[in-house]
């Protein structure tokens, strides 16, 4: 069942060029607002007389010029809606038989769902944020689904039965099994490596080999179980019950970094190559600096509950994290700032989130889905996004 409710939260800046690249009057982003570019630069994709005559050769129409003016229009009516906090909740009662662990939702608006019954979903978002449709539910699993990754056409889950399946998006079919002696509690892939986080402490690592992962090794260093692990090129962050994050150099098979300073278990990591922010049961979240090692920013009382999923943009500036205390909170990641809180979005724990520049989608103990929209009313917007 579908609740929604308004919420307010407050400021994002961003900026972007649009350019016309989907179909024949689309638009695809420059995230130039860390590099500090202002403004709007766009083009047509007609501009030129030999792209409209292709056009019409194939699609025997001419299209309509493209409202610049709106676009523009919407596409600041977005950030005064991160700004001024004008946003809409939508809640998907029952998602699941269970608990919902994880989730990630991607650019071709597909969501994927893990939850404690055992099962993946996969979902079509619209474009509206307002409608969520079931499109598969797959069983492979004998235990809850605890993680997940999806890219292209695959799908990576981990699960307390001790194994991770490796999925077609095409066909819904499993391509491969990889098993673990203890419960998959995160994992990541990139298009060189997976790497999956175990309960017994140890970090395994293979091979990406085309559509299929092969020459596994361990990493160990870990006193205690990892909660989360995050990938970027060749460098993987770790996160554990033991109080530490570690980076390693895959290549070299090598930890070159341990990252001490949260009072209790970290329970939550994010990482983007340059800096890596993490959340614990000691109700902090910190910001380190990659290179470095340095804490740059502890959030002290970031929540009143344990951090247990976090998530970070340095175009936008913001970093965003959910809580045991069944709050989802809105950062500004340069200076720690709290943004805004939002309330009445779960009714339990929330444990895990995921947000682009238009929404937040989130997941609870409380077995919903939610989506904190800020487009809700800007239809043209999500068009430059």
């Amino acid at each position: 069942m579908q609740q929604r409710q308004q919420c307010q939260q407050t400021q994002a800046p961003f900026s972007f060029k649009a350019v016309a690249c989907k179909g024949t009057i689309g638009y695809a982003p420059s995230l130039s607002a860390f590099r500090g570019e202002q403004g709007l630069a766009a083009t047509s994709a007609f501009s030129r007389p030999s792209q409209l005559g292709a056009c019409q050769r194939k699609h025997s129409w001419v299209p309509k010029p493209v409202n610049w003016r709106l676009l523009y229009s919407e596409y600041h009516s977005l950030l005064d809606n991160w700004r001024s906090g004008q946003c809409r909740v939508d809640r998907w009662e029952s998602a699941h038989q269970e608990s919902i662990y994880t989730l990630q939702f991607d650019r071709r608006n597909r969501l994927f769902t893990g939850s404690r019954d055992n099962t993946v979903k996969v979902w079509h978002l619209s474009e509206a944020g307002s409608q969520l449709t079931p499109l598969a539910t797959l069983r492979g699993h004998t235990g809850s689904v605890l993680t997940l990754h999806a890219e292209g056409s695959m799908l990576v889950t981990g699960s307390s039965d001790s194994d991770v399946c490796v999925w077609s998006t095409d066909t819904y079919t499993i391509r491969q099994r990889l098993a673990h002696p203890d419960a998959v509690l995160s994992l990541r892939f990139n298009d060189r490596w997976l790497a999956t986080a175990c309960k017994d402490g140890v970090v395994r690592v293979w091979r990406r080999k085309q559509q299929a992962f092969a020459e596994p090794f361990e990493l160990e260093g870990h006193a205690v179980a990892i909660n989360a692990v995050h990938l970027h090129g060749d460098t993987l962050v770790s996160a554990s019950g033991d109080r530490t994050i570690r980076v390693w150099d895959l290549a070299a098979r090598s930890c070159t970094m341990t990252l001490a300073g949260h009072a209790r278990g970290v329970a939550c990591v994010d990482f983007d190559g340059a800096y890596i922010v993490s959340g614990s049961s000691d109700r902090t979240i910190r910001i380190w600096n990659a290179t470095t090692g340095r804490c740059e920013r502890t959030i002290s009382s970031a929540h009143s509950d344990l951090v247990r999923t976090v998530m970070l943009n340095r175009n936008m500036d913001v970093m965003v994290s959910g809580s045991y205390d069944e709050t989802i909170k809105i950062w500004r990641l340069s200076t720690g700032a709290l943004i805004h809180k939002i309330k009445n979005v779960h009714t339990s724990r929330v444990f895990k989130l995921m947000f682009d520049r238009s929404r937040i989608v989130s997941c609870s103990h409380d077995r919903s889905i939610s989506i904190i929209d800020f487009a809700a009313e800007l239809p043209h917007a999500r068009l430059l996004l």
